[in-house]
């Protein structure tokens, strides 16, 4: 029974997504916008500089990294802009 219904819903066919304008590419189900460039900024979906202090040392690099494109893509989603804490990302890190 569990092997035909996984038969059924992850080896059903499914229906392309129309492409929309300015896109051209697709890749794991996403269009990618390949129209030229966009800045951002001009949107609004770039949180502006933080002061980013060494406390971490150079291992606390990557929570900047993630909540500046986490922040980013959240926007771009239609959502509004919100900051994220870098160091809740670091407290909450095991590794």
């Amino acid at each position: 029974m569990l092997h035909q219904f996984y038969e059924q819903r992850l080896l059903a066919p499914v229906a392309p997504a129309a492409r929309p304008p300015g896109h051209s590419a697709r890749a794991a189900g996403v269009w990618l916008w390949t129209g030229g460039s966009k800045d951002w900024r001009d949107e609004g979906a770039v949180t502006p500089v933080r002061y980013r202090t060494d406390r971490c040392g150079s291992g606390g690099r990557w929570a900047f990294a993630a909540a500046d494109t986490v922040e980013s893509a959240w926007k771009i989603a239609g959502n509004p802009l919100v900051v994220l804490s870098e160091q809740q990302l670091i407290d909450c890190s095991t590794e």
